[in-house]
């Protein structure tokens, strides 16, 4: 019974989960872009080549 009620209990917790990570991804996607637009358009950052 145990095991039945830990598993209802997952399945009820995986998607709240899922929609806060998706939330979170979005969150950190539009504060990188907003980041990368409010930076000076004349200075470019290339990446370094080993």
């Amino acid at each position: 019974m145990s095991s039945m009620l830990s598993f209802l209990m997952l399945m009820l917790m995986l998607p709240g989960m899922a929609t806060v990570a998706a939330y979170v991804t979005v969150a950190i996607s539009v504060w990188l872009e907003e980041r990368r637009d409010a930076a000076d358009p004349a200075v470019r950052v290339e990446a370094r080549r080993s």
